[in-house]
Parts: C-alpha cells; structure tokens; sequence
C-alpha cells in the first residue's frame, strides 16, 4: 500500500471492521458496504502508516488508542442528510399533525440519529412557520460527536440546499459573506430552538423523557433485525400515547412493534 489510490478491505479485513462496529455501536454493515468501508477508512490507513486495514484495526483496538477508534467510529457513522428530506412528512407535520396536538400545551420533538442538523431544523422551521402550538421543543441526537458539532454550527453549503422554500430561505437562514461567500446558516432563533444531545440507539436512552413527535428516519436500516426490533420498542416506550413516528420510507415496521399503527406511509400512531 504505497500509493494513495484507495483499496478494498478484503473479506477477512471486512468482518473484523464488522464485528467492531456491530459491538460498539450496534450497526450491522452487511458486505455490500465493503467498498464503502474502503473508502471512509483509507485515509486513515495511509496517515497511520498502516501497511493493511487489518494493521489498523489492530492499532484502533490498542487500549491507548481510543480517539483514533472513536475517529473511525465517526467516519462509519457520518450519513448522507439535506432539509426537507421526504416533503411529505413535514406537509404531515403542518397540515395534519395539530388534529393530534390540540389538546397539548406543548409539543416535544426528538429528531433521533439527525446527523449534521438538517433534519432537527426542518423540523423547527415547520413549527415556528405553522404557529398552531405555541409551545414547542426539539431535541435533536446522535452517536456522532463530529457532525453533532457541525449540526450546532448550522452552516451549509448554498448549493445543498436547493430543497429549502424559498420563503423559508429568506426568513430563516443568512446568506454568508467573505470567507464564507457560498455558505449558508441557520439564523439564532432558529438555532436556539433546538438542543442537541449525543446518543446511542443501542445503548440506554431512557433518561431523555417522553414525547409526542420522534423522526428515527433512515437509520434503522443499518441494524440487525433483533437490534432493530430492540431499539424501536424501547423508542415507542419513550413516545407519549397518541404520538407520532416518522421512519424512512423504505423502513417496515411490520411485526416489529405492536403498539405503533401505520396512519400514513412511513408514519405511525402510539397507541
């Protein structure tokens, strides 16, 4: 390995890094991910000097060697995001969602695995746009300590963002000057409206209390069945009766949970 063209773990190489990340973070990376691990990982095989992937992954498993795993451990669990992602939630979030909540003084959101902060926004975008609850809160989380950061920072690139409403645009972001002229971010009121907290889905969360709207979108899918079957009940323990579940749209819930009711594609009542 003494270019810097990226390569492929091979199989064994694979199920070590496999095994590693299902037991410290509860994702299961099945073996069609192997390029993709490959090119996450290389460059801190080359920086470490590493002649293989199996040499770093026994320098990442060394007891002194902790922020490097943690490193690893975040770039696995770096994921793709944009605002507004899946339209149709958010219309359910403004159009029908206050058919649930009239009875409620204040609605709280937790936006679970939110990776760099689009999501969460959107979220507080929608509810500050609506106005039909005057009290609300978003708690936003994930394993990933580096895009918790950049979800606290909310700055973007402009040319990501193409999905953001115009009007939402003008009245909720500022426009970046100077040395960041093609960036965007998310303006304070907005900002301080949601509160961010690192969490595994794999460990305990039951200390963050309950809620009326959970988004656990697009992460289920990188989980064994039985994990996955674990961590959506313990989520629906943590869902007040009467909430709201949004997961991904390619995400089934069928014989999963048996007190989460589909209501639309991809959204589901507490029963």
């Amino acid at each position: 390995m003494n270019d810097l063209s990226i390569e492929t773990p091979n199989e064994e190489e694979f199920k070590l890094f496999q095994h590693l990340i299902e037991r410290e973070l509860g994702i299961y990376l099945p073996s069609e991910k192997k390029v993709m691990l490959g090119n996450r990982l290389w460059k801190r095989v080359v920086a470490n000097e590493c002649a293989s992937y199996r040499r770093y992954y026994r320098l990442i498993c060394r007891v002194d060697n902790a922020k490097e795993l943690a490193r690893e451990l975040e770039l696995i669990t770096t994921n793709e995001t944009f605002f507004f992602r899946e339209k149709k939630h958010f219309q359910f979030l403004e159009e029908e969602l206050p058919q649930y909540f009239q009875q409620y003084k204040k609605l709280k959101v937790w936006s679970a695995a939110c990776s760099t902060g689009e999501e969460p926004y959107s979220i507080a975008m929608t509810l500050m746009n609506t106005g039909y609850i005057n009290s609300w809160s978003v708690m936003a989380s994930d394993v990933n300590k580096k895009v918790l950061q950049k979800a606290k920072d909310a700055i973007y690139l402009d040319q990501r963002t193409q999905n953001i409403p115009p009007d939402y645009r003008k009245k909720y972001f500022q426009q970046g000057i100077g040395e960041f002229n093609g960036y965007i971010r998310v303006k304070p009121e907005v900002r301080k409206r949601v509160a961010f907290l690192q969490c595994n889905l794999s460990n305990d969360f039951s200390h963050i209390g309950l809620f009326d709207v959970v988004f656990l979108r697009n992460v289920l899918i990188y989980f064994s069945l039985e994990r996955k079957k674990d961590i959506l009940q313990r989520v629906s323990k943590q869902m007040k009766k009467g909430g709201v579940l949004f997961t991904g749209h390619s995400e089934s819930l069928h014989g999963l949970v048996s007190d989460l009711k589909c209501i639309c594609p991809a959204i589901y009542l507490k029963q």
